[in-house]
């Protein structure tokens, strides 16, 4: 009786024993295809050849191997004017300056004489004179006013106080250095061979401090415009400022942009130069600017685009939920981008419930479940464009206007200073406010600084 006794524990003890190692085994095998998912959307996020767009790691393709000789060859667009598209041509100035007289009376191959002229025709070129500064000498009128008691200087024009280079010469300077992102050691190389005008590589700061100084005003002029607009794009990037790391912020309107360069990437900076403001905020969803909305009463407008593109990044890592709700969101978004910026209250209304519907249904992919809910949570904030024609569906605009500080901060490292710093955003906000109004930058510049007393 024992030994029967001791064979079914034996027996009960085996049987719990294959139960335990079958529940480690299914969990192993669950920790495994866990594992083998998180591998899988890894090597989609890094493949083995990368490049990085908008902050995210695209895949660069390898060049197409060559097909076998016995296929026939794919038509491929050939480069240059198609067949059928009318062809562009530079056009014809509008009046000569000079004419020259091209004259020949020996072959140039053999050195023959020729004979009599057969036609004279005629071939326009347009080029640019050799250019030499001009020094120009003031002799500058003093007078005592009575009122002031004081010497008062006539007013020099075309220079600014104490400046030994016209303003003119300083605005070029201004445009290489930050428009066109000119080496700081480069642009006196530029403009001696261009301009034939001599400068030192310090020099150049000095300039800039200079105008950054003189454009002052009209600086916090550009931030007072930009309050009173009905909208406005913000946008923040990295940088980088005597090797510590510092925000690049974007202020962006139809007429004008304002840079500005701070510690942080908090609400407060968007307090600081916008203040009270009672336009539409357009934005990528920072929650920054849902606390700046919240202290100010402004109402938001959120990008469609950065919406369109964390849904395109699910379809590519959860095809089963993310495809389907890609579509859904493209559907709603290019029905309001039809009926903008013409749309009534009932057409948000009926855009809203389109979207609700489609969104609002069970995920088994929590990052999908999370991604909805929290566009249903912000359905309030998406349609604002759909009725106001000054606001934008997307944050484009603040993102062309921080590409070019991005690459400028890739070249240079950042700023030095933070000296450097308020330069950089003083003149670079004043160059590109003036290119969104069409202004010249040497033609149009503010009567203000067209005049230097002394």
């Amino acid at each position: 009786m024992p030994t029967l006794l001791t064979a079914d524990s034996e027996k009960q003890e085996l049987w719990e024993e294959i139960q335990r190692l079958r529940r480690e085994l299914d969990r192993t095998l669950k920790e495994r295809e866990k594992t083998r998912r998180e591998l899988e959307e890894y090597k989609k996020r890094h493949p083995e050849t990368v490049g990085v767009k908008h902050g995210k790691a695209y895949e660069i393709k390898p060049s197409p191997k060559p097909q076998p000789a016995a296929d026939p060859p794919t038509e491929k667009r050939k480069p240059g004017g198609q067949p059928g598209h009318k062809g562009h041509h530079r056009k014809q100035p509008d009046h000569v300056d000079r004419t020259v007289h091209a004259r020949i009376r020996t072959c140039p191959d053999c050195d023959g004489r020729l004979s009599r002229i057969q036609e004279t025709r005629q071939r326009i070129i347009e080029d640019v004179p050799q250019v030499q500064s001009v020094v120009t000498r003031f002799l500058i009128d003093r007078r005592y006013c009575k009122k002031c008691r004081t010497l008062v200087d006539a007013p020099v024009e075309d220079a600014l106080p104490g400046a030994r280079i016209g303003l003119r010469a300083m605005l070029i300077v201004a445009w290489l250095r930050y428009a066109c992102r000119v080496p700081q050691d480069v642009a006196p190389d530029l403009l001696r061979t261009l301009l034939g005008l001599t400068i030192s590589t310090g020099e150049v700061q000095s300039i800039l401090d200079q105008l950054a100084k003189a454009y002052g005003p009209v600086y916090e002029k550009l931030v007072a415009d930009l309050r009173s607009r009905p909208s406005v794009n913000p946008d923040e990037t990295s940088w980088r400022q005597s090797g510590q790391n510092r925000w690049l912020w974007a202020f962006v309107t139809r007429w004008e942009t304002v840079y500005h360069i701070a510690q942080g990437r908090g609400h407060q900076v968007a307090l600081e130069i916008l203040g009270q403001y009672e336009g539409t905020v357009c934005s990528d969803r920072m929650s920054a600017y849902d606390t700046f909305a919240s202290k100010t009463g402004a109402p938001q407008q959120f990008c469609w685009a950065h919406i369109l593109g964390d849904a395109k990044e699910l379809a590519e890592f959860y095809p089963e939920e993310g495809k389907p709700l890609l579509r859904s969101l493209k559907a709603v978004y290019a029905h309001a981008a039809r009926i903008a910026p013409n749309g009534t209250p009932e057409d948000v209304e009926l855009l809203e419930d389109a979207l609700a519907a489609a969104l609002d249904h069970a995920y088994t992919s929590n990052h999908c479940a999370r991604f909805a809910r929290n566009v249903l949570k912000d359905a309030a904030h998406l349609f604002r464009f759909v009725t106001d024609p000054s606001v934008d569906s997307t944050n484009n605009r603040a993102e062309r206007a921080l590409r070019p500080m991005v690459v400028a901060r890739k070249v240079s490292g950042g700023s030095r200073s933070d000296k450097g710093a308020h330069v950089r955003a003083v003149l670079s906000s004043i160059l590109r406010s003036m290119d969104q109004r069409g202004l010249d930058l040497l033609g149009d510049t503010p009567k203000a600084l067209l005049t230097s007393h002394g």
